[in-house]
């Protein structure tokens, strides 16, 4: 959820999917914020579905004052992959929408990882970019001038310490390590850019802006 108080405090967490958003929700749980109740009805009125992770365009409509307002970004490229995972797991678990038949998460292959992608943008995108929770919204669509933007790979320390800083958490918190999505010993693919070139071409076009913005180099 966008929004979170404590008190009489409130700060605005832009939760953009596959950023480490459960990891930094669950820390400031574990510090006393609680999920704004009001912002989130207003947010279910203005777009159903999208409280969780909503968009500049949508949550702007709000207005609502907050002393810190930031975010996590990743990667395209990763941020990609890791949906792909999470929703190839939702398939096996019977949730979700299925663009085309896939193998199991175990059997994916890097050609295989164009044919998820190809499926997606043809199929699940093609009409409304803001489907599937946002999970393939460009993240430059999320933010705006004054949000502070922290780095998944690099900067989710630099995030903690601005925590404390502000005392949003205690001097002891220490930052959460998750991933949900395949077991630890597992490695993910990487898509085969040579495999399929209008398909990858397609790709880095669509997140053409957030490598650029947020310094990310393309593969």
């Amino acid at each position: 959820m966008p929004f979170w108080k404590k008190e009489d405090r409130t700060i605005h967490f832009i939760e953009i999917p596959k950023t480490g958003t459960t990891t930094i929700g669950e820390i400031l749980e574990n510090n006393g914020w609680e999920i704004d109740k009001a912002s989130h009805a207003k947010l279910t009125d203005l777009h159903p579905g999208l409280e969780e992770h909503s968009h500049r365009s949508v949550y702007e409509k709000i207005d609502m004052p907050c002393e810190f307002e930031f975010t996590t970004v990743r990667n395209p490229i990763s941020r990609f992959v890791s949906s792909a995972y999470y929703i190839i797991d939702q398939w096996e678990r019977g949730i979700g929408i299925i663009p085309e038949l896939i193998p199991k998460k175990t059997d994916i292959t890097s050609q295989g990882m164009i044919h998820f992608m190809h499926g997606i943008f043809t199929k699940v995108v093609a009409d409304n970019i803001h489907v599937e929770y946002n999970r393939y919204c460009p993240q430059h669509l999320f933010i705006r001038e004054k949000t502070k933007v922290f780095k998944l790979e690099t900067e989710l320390e630099s995030l903690l310490e601005e925590f404390k800083r502000r005392g949003i958490v205690s001097k002891n918190q220490k930052m959460l390590h998750k991933n949900k999505s395949v077991p630890k010993s597992f490695k993910k693919v990487l898509p085969d850019w040579d495999y399929a070139p209008q398909v990858s071409q397609y790709f880095y076009d669509f997140y053409k802006k957030d490598f650029k913005m947020f310094d990310y180099k393309m593969a």
